[in-house]
């Protein structure tokens, strides 16, 4: 589903970026540790918010990144334009369609539902 104009500003805020840095990327630190090395899949990346932290903070090698929003994922690629293209791959799509092939090693890291699977399997 596409955000409207209310939600889209309540989604893109520095306050939001905030919390999300400070409390919810700690909170999965805790329940997951770390992604060094790791490949990481992020559903609904909006902004690119998320995508920072992952490699920032988790140590993600490479993302792949994607948002239902045209709109957010321009957002998101100008933001992390200092990700080489190797290392970060921002796309359009859904959660059924766009799903990359990726190894049982992978990492899932989603956005929207701050869950977080290693290995395929729910923590």
């Amino acid at each position: 589903m596409k955000l409207n104009r209310i939600e889209k500003a309540l989604m893109n805020n520095p306050i939001r970026a905030l919390v999300q840095r400070h409390h919810e990327a700690a909170l999965m630190q805790r329940l997951g540790g770390r992604l060094d090395g790791m490949r990481v899949l992020e559903v609904g990346c909006g902004w690119g918010v998320g995508t920072e932290i992952i490699f920032e903070r988790f140590g993600a090698r490479e993302v792949h990144a994607f948002d239902l929003d045209p709109d957010m994922v321009e957002k998101a690629r100008k933001r992390l334009s200092r990700y080489p293209a190797p290392r970060l791959r921002l796309f359009v799509g859904t959660r059924q369609r766009s799903r990359p092939r990726m190894s049982r090693t992978t990492q899932w890291l989603t956005s929207a539902s701050f869950t977080m699977f290693r290995a395929g399997k729910a923590l």
